[in-house]
């Protein structure tokens, strides 16, 4: 079995508890003991790591033993740079914030490496990557709001700048010429949404501005973290905050 860390919390000072997405598109909690020069764990358990796992695990219980981890598939340039690692490190928190542990996920885990190896090759895509990603992920959960009929009227959604909590997407006539999001914030979901990853990097090298890739993400992550927030007991931000901070410079962005 493949496996990739979601995060890792210490227990002891060689004791791990390790969350995990597998290559079964599951989420699976594991306890590591005595991780530091153990044979069982000889390249260490470190994030943005493809490891061949091996864990036993026994009926009603919620955690399972790991018995080994070895490194198969490391994506160091990622490690190596900071707008890289935050965006990754972001949608590692969106896993594990939206998916509770032994809940599958379909086409998660491909798409997550799929994803990071974009991240991988080419840092400047990755704002738009974690974007893509976070939109696949929601849409596979169900909890992407209706993109297409207002939540009020029912009546077909073709320009919204209002999105209410726990509702949806409210059309300019219901909403009274309120707005509180950017209008092309719908527009940019709906593309996310339906173009696949290879169409979502080639639109973006297309475009090739950086500046204006990032004034346009920017409050679509924004709606997105919202969304997980909303559909979510996990309120964890502190990846997202530092991918604003670092990938987006603009450090308040997640002040919810």
């Amino acid at each position: 079995m493949h496996g990739i860390i979601l995060r890792t919390t210490r227990i002891k000072d060689c004791d791990l508890v390790v969350n995990w997405l597998t290559d079964e598109d599951r989420m699976v909690a594991t306890y590591a003991g005595h991780v530091q020069g153990s044979q069982r764990f000889p390249n260490a358990l470190e994030l943005m790591t493809v490891y061949e796992i091996e864990y036993s695990q026994k009926p009603g219980q919620t955690m399972g033993s790991l018995k080994s981890a070895y490194s198969i598939e490391r994506f160091d340039r990622i490690i190596e740079d900071m707008n890289s690692l935050s965006c990754a490190s972001a949608a590692l928190e969106a896993v594990s914030n939206l998916c509770p542990d032994e809940s599958t996920v379909i086409d998660l885990f491909s798409t997550l490496l799929q994803s990071f190896a974009v991240m991988n090759t080419a840092s400047e895509l990755s704002v738009m990557i974690l974007a893509w990603f976070e939109c696949f992920l929601c849409y596979q959960l169900g909890v992407m709001p209706n993109l297409e009929i207002c939540s009020q009227c029912a009546k077909p959604l073709i320009k919204s700048a209002y999105y209410q909590q726990e509702l949806g997407f409210i059309c300019k006539k219901c909403a009274h010429d309120e707005s509180n999001i950017p209008e092309f914030v719908l527009e940019a979901i709906r593309r996310l949404r339906f173009q696949s990853l290879r169409e979502t990097v080639q639109k973006a090298l297309a475009i090739n501005d950086e500046a204006q890739r990032r004034k346009v993400l920017a409050p679509v992550l924004k709606f997105l973290v919202s969304i997980m927030c909303d559909n979510s007991t996990m309120k964890r931000l502190k990846a997202h905050r530092f991918m604003a901070e670092t990938a987006l410079d603009m450090p308040k962005l997640f002040e919810l």
